[in-house]
């Protein structure tokens, strides 16, 4: 799309059906309210059904409207290299790990932690922690408070308190 010159209305004919309505709200809402707007988007490249994905800001400066396309097929392949390359290192442990975003929702549990937990990485995703990796005084029974909560407020590495049993 780089080497080509495109109308507006060229360049909105390869953009894929899935992201139409989402890019014409956001040039719609940028023309009539002045709401910028910063999305990602898949574009046909040339004549064939190859998809790219776009980044598209806009902006109004005066009463014009600017925006900036971007190919950002490099980003993402380097995105997804990496994300490879923390799954495979993830399955390689030997320790049960379990992977969470910053809400404490889970993103993945290695073969470990599905074995330890009962839980398969299918099942636990997007579930909280808590409802996952429930840990208990082995002596009293009494619910532990969940370390995964103290490591995302404090940001320092907590380990297990003694006498704990996953459950």
């Amino acid at each position: 799309i780089a080497s080509e010159s495109l109308s507006f209305e060229e360049y909105g004919n390869r953009v894929s059906s899935e992201s139409q309505d989402r890019r014409s709200a956001a040039f719609d809402e940028l023309v009539t309210r002045g709401t910028p707007y910063d999305i990602t988007y898949r574009v046909r490249c040339g004549n064939s059904d190859r998809l790219i994905p776009i980044r598209s800001s806009g902006r109004m400066i005066g009463n014009t409207a600017v925006g900036v396309i971007q190919d950002i097929s490099a980003i993402e392949k380097l995105l997804y290299e990496l994300k490879e390359g923390q799954a495979v290192t993830l399955r390689s442990i030997g320790d049960g790990v379990i992977s969470t975003d910053s809400d404490g929702l889970v993103v993945e549990l290695n073969r470990m932690a599905e074995l330890l937990t009962g839980w398969s990485s299918c099942d636990a995703v997007g579930r909280p922690i808590e409802s996952i990796f429930r840990i208990v005084n082995v002596l009293t029974r009494a619910e532990v408070a969940n370390p995964v909560k103290k490591v995302m407020e404090t940001g320092h590495t907590v380990g297990l308190a003694n006498h704990t049993v996953l459950i």
